[in-house]
């Protein structure tokens, strides 16, 4: 009902009134429907008739403007309103938005650009005088190495007050509030010699941090002063199990697992590790003790595979069967398979294609001739699909690829044989009122055919097969 009344609607003025606040648009119009532009059911279909009445509708409405300002006009309106509300008290941009029916972004940008503050906006305090934040105390603490999160803490006030105090109070003195520079030796809180025995146990630096509870940069930094005096590095021990006795991995038997041929992510899987842990502890294990890992098992023969029966597979392949299928079957991977067959085929030239007339298989050379005598003969394509046995939409494909690849278009129709079709009988069938798929029924002949016929003989001769109206079928 929508679209039709859209489709009716002449042009709709609009104007904008920014002269009073809010500013509106004012939209203007008229809707006329007529009788000859609706359509009308016919009495055949429905049995009725229905009469329709002409009428128009004047349309004149208004809506609040009620987007961002795009010209002078509608600004000054905004800060006007805005401006008003101020003055009349308003106490926050929001009761002010709320009351103008605006954003509260649209009520704060005209309020700054006027350079005016809600009443009820509370002023910024004096930092040096700050009520929770006494600057003496915060010089202490910072003096002592105490961190800005912790005087935070300390003064039970939030990080960003915090801050935002000793930020304006820095711009009024100068005075930066950084921690003074500490002896490594002597830092009141990082003990350099419970580092270097947390370093030496294989504790990471956010670890040893923790420990001591300081920050991982306040720590990074003690050690790097101590290191540029003393040189020493502050290494951490890593203290790694020992591979032939790992707690989760027995290395001999994963080690003859792999001499029989498994798969890594088998042995694994086996021993609930990953692959690169797995590796790196065999890698390790075999360098105390000698021995060579195999990193990569190389492929048996593989016409006398251990898992897969080559003469089996060219059943399956024979049988349409494809390689996802095959798999399974003799519980290895597709991707394995096909590379045990790929194998196959270098040593003997065997193709493994599914040669059955299977209806989801690969069109070969063979079937494309076919294609093409069918196609010449005036079979469609629906028609040759089911001649071959395929799926019509894959060889609809198929066509597609071979159009792309030799400019071959299948899709040119030759002319159709018009003697399988009794024309005379045709227009006696039509006088007589019946319909097209009557007609084929009674010439035992697809609808389509007939349809295909009667057209190619129209755009010949330019006789129309079109049933007389208002002729009852008998």
């Amino acid at each position: 009902m929508r679209q039709a009344l859209l489709r009716h609607v002449g042009p709709l003025k609009l104007r904008l009134d920014a002269e009073h606040f809010p500013p509106t648009f004012q939209v203007k119009g008229d809707l006329h429907v007529s009788s000859k532009q609706l359509v009308i059911p016919s009495e055949a279909a429905t049995g009725f008739r229905q009469y329709y009445e002409e009428f128009t509708m004047t349309i004149d409405f208004e809506v609040p403007a009620w987007v961002k300002p795009l010209g002078p006009a509608v600004t000054h309106a905004y800060d006007a309103a805005v401006a008003d509300q101020i003055v009349q008290g308003a106490p926050t941009y929001t009761s002010i938005a709320r009351s103008l029916g605006i954003s509260i972004y649209l009520a704060t940008a005209a309020a700054k650009r006027q350079n005016l503050r809600p009443t009820g906006d509370r002023p910024k305090v004096d930092p040096l005088n700050h009520p929770k934040v006494e600057l003496e105390r915060v010089r202490v603490l910072r003096k002592s190495g105490v961190l800005f999160d912790e005087i935070a803490c300390e003064l039970r006030v939030s990080t960003a007050t915090l801050g935002s105090v000793l930020k304006r109070a820095t711009a009024i003195t100068g005075e930066t509030f950084g921690l003074p520079e500490q002896d490594p030796f002597n830092h009141p809180r990082v003990d350099l010699d419970r580092v270097r025995d947390l370093r030496k146990a294989g504790l990471s630096i956010i670890n040893v941090a923790r420990q001591l509870q300081v920050s991982a940069p306040t720590l990074r930094k003690v050690m790097k002063g101590a290191s540029a005096l003393t040189g020493e590095t502050f290494e951490r021990t890593v203290q790694r199990p020992d591979p032939l006795n790992h707690p989760k991995i027995d290395c001999r038997k994963a080690l003859e697992l792999r001499n029989a041929g498994k798969a890594f992510s088998n042995i694994a899987r086996r021993f609930n590790l990953s692959v690169p842990t797995l590796i790196r502890v065999l890698e390790q294990a075999c360098a105390v003790t000698g021995e060579t890992l195999i990193r990569k098992m190389p492929l048996s023969d593989p016409l006398n595979h251990s898992k897969i029966n080559m003469d089996k597979v060219r059943e399956f392949r024979k049988a349409g069967l494809t390689w996802a299928d095959i798999a399974p079957r003799f519980n290895v991977s597709a991707s394995w398979l096909f590379t045990v067959s790929a194998k196959v085929r270098s040593i003997t030239g065997e193709t493994f294609d599914r040669t059955t007339n299977h209806p989801t298989r690969s069109l070969t050379q063979t079937d494309l001739n076919r294609v093409r005598q069918l196609w010449n003969a005036g079979k469609s394509t629906k028609e040759i699909a089911a001649k071959l046995n395929v799926l019509p939409n894959r060889l609809y494909r198929t066509l597609a690829r071979v159009r792309a690849a030799t400019g071959e278009d299948f899709r040119f129709r030759h002319p159709l044989n018009q003697s399988e079709v009794d024309l005379v009988r045709v227009r006696k069938l039509l006088k007589q009122g019946l319909y097209h798929t009557q007609i084929a029924s009674e010439l035992e002949l697809p609808r389509h055919r007939l349809r295909l016929v009667l057209k190619q003989v129209t755009q010949t001769t330019g006789e129309k097969f079109e049933r007389p109206p208002n002729v009852a079928v008998a």
